[in-house]
């Protein structure tokens, strides 16, 4: 059981580092705290995942446009289109991890309490 765990999380790294520029993972672990310190804040959950959405746009064409070398329109639109997906799939990775870690910590109770259990049945 714990090879199949971590064969997703491996698959998962391995999706990751073909989609995403490597240069950008280091914006997955930034995006997730940002989320984090958004959500102490009396902003609503709905809002949440658009800022992370924009911050990830601007922070993936700031360094887009940064090592391409714009010489027509055409590698405008090349640079542009990967500004767009590369902040997607950013802003949804941060998400995912979200999800994770909350269904991670959530499932921790529950063991806490079935060794309880176990403990007070013997």
């Amino acid at each position: 059981m714990a090879s199949k765990r971590g064969d997703w999380i491996m698959d998962l790294i391995e999706l990751l580092r073909y989609y995403i520029r490597s240069e950008l993972l280091v914006v997955i672990p930034v995006l997730y705290l940002l989320g984090r310190i958004l959500k102490r804040t009396k902003l609503s959950s709905k809002r949440i995942p658009w800022i992370l959405l924009v911050v990830s746009l601007v922070v993936t064409a700031l360094y887009t446009f940064s090592v391409c070398n714009l010489t027509s329109l055409k590698e405008f639109y090349a640079c542009l289109f990967s500004v767009v997906t590369q902040g997607i799939l950013l802003t949804g990775a941060s998400m995912f991890v979200h999800e994770v870690t909350k269904g991670l910590c959530a499932s921790k109770p529950d063991e806490k309490s079935k060794s309880s259990e176990t403990k007070e049945e013997k």
